[in-house]
This record gives C-alpha cells, sequence and structure tokens, in this order.
C-alpha cells in the first residue's frame, strides 16, 4: 500500500458526515461555506458549543490532522461535544502549540488532550508522542489512524488509537473512555498479515 492510498478517505463517509452535521447545525463551524474546506486558524481557540450541556466540560483538545476536510469535521464534532480546540494542519504547527505551552503555561491554553493524526508530514503521530514524553509527560495522547504498519503499530501499543473511518458517536465514545480513565474500547488498526505459506513443513 503505497503513502496515497493510505491517506486516502471514502468521499462518500466524508459526504455522509458532512450531511449530518449540517443537518445538526444549520451553520458549519463558524466559516462561511465556501470555505469549509480551509481549516480555521491553528492560532484560534475555538469555544463549545452552547446547545446543551455536554461531557467536554470546556477542555481544550489539540487536533492534529493533515486532511482538511477530516479536521473541519473533527472541530465540529468535539465542539458539539462541549469542547474547546485547537487546530494544527500538520506536525510543525502541533509541535508550536506544545511548545507554547511550555514555555507560556496557563489553565485556559493547556490542552487536556493531543489527539494526532498518525501518518503526518514532517513527523507525524510518534514524533509529538515523542517530544510530549519528554517535555509533557502529562499530557495524554491519542492517535487516529486507517493504517499503521507494525513498526508503528508496536511504538504506538500503548497509546490509544482510534481506526478511520470513525462516525460521530465512536469519537464520543473513544474520548468518554480517554477521559474516565478507562481502556479504549475501539480497536487500533492493525496491520496487513502476511498471506499464509503454502509449503509444507
Amino acid at each position: 500500500m503505497d503513502a496515497a492510498q493510505q491517506r486516502t478517505y471514502p468521499a462518500s463517509w466524508l459526504d455522509t458526515q458532512r450531511q449530518a452535521a449540517m443537518q445538526q447545525q444549520q451553520a458549519f463551524l463558524t466559516a462561511p461555506s465556501d470555505s469549509s474546506k480551509t481549516p480555521p486558524s491553528a492560532s484560534t481557540v475555538h469555544p463549545p458549543s452552547e446547545e446543551r450541556p455536554s461531557f467536554g466540560a470546556n477542555r481544550l483538545i489539540l487536533v492534529a490532522e493533515d486532511n482538511p476536510d477530516l479536521l473541519a469535521l473533527l472541530l465540529h464534532f468535539l465542539k458539539r461535544m462541549g469542547f474547546r480546540t485547537l487546530s494544527a494542519n500538520n506536525t510543525e504547527q502541533a509541535l508550536a502549540h506544545l511548545q507554547h505551552t511550555l514555555t507560556h503555561p496557563a489553565p485556559e491554553t493547556t490542552p487536556a488532550l493531543l489527539l494526532s493524526d498518525m501518518v503526518m508530514p514532517q513527523g507525524g503521530g510518534l514524533f509529538l508522542l515523542s517530544w510530549v514524553k519528554q517535555h509533557l509527560p502529562s499530557l495524554p495522547v491519542a492517535f487516529m489512524s486507517g493504517y499503521m504498519d507494525e513498526h508503528t503499530a508496536r511504538s504506538a501499543a500503548e497509546i490509544p488509537c482510534l481506526s478511520k473511518p470513525f462516525s460521530s458517536k465512536e469519537l464520543e465514545s473513544f474520548l468518554r473512555r480517554i477521559f474516565a480513565g478507562l481502556p479504549p474500547s475501539i480497536e487500533a488498526p492493525q496491520p496487513p498479515q502476511s498471506p499464509p505459506s503454502n509449503e509444507k513443513t
């Protein structure tokens, strides 16, 4: 499987998620409809939805995802769950947020969770995990991934991972278990298995 195949998400899935989001809320995020594919400003903390009480409890999640459509949907889902969000569309932006947290700690700008795509330019989830372990060890980390090779799966074996594609309900269930201190009930994507050998022993 080449890199392009690994980073492609079914158009039908993205369309379905967009339609569901639009039915739930007429204004998609806070951006005009003609710019929905543009990631929100990475320096902006997006407030939670005030439509109903939710388990997000105004906690801040740093979301790192290099697919702009999926990033926009994630921010929308998290906002409706009651979370505040910071967005990063690559590893460098996520690292800048983390470094700011380290050098300018403040309750209102300190993430309660780093939710990162596993595969991104400039390092991806494993690079961010290594940095967090060294500099912000108290910050929980969770991954999202559609595919992991055997080496990556071993390196991230103890980190909660949500398999793509997922629904808003699966995301909520995943986050509920993380914040409750429970192991995720959704299995991480597994590397492809080698075909059985036809040789007789």
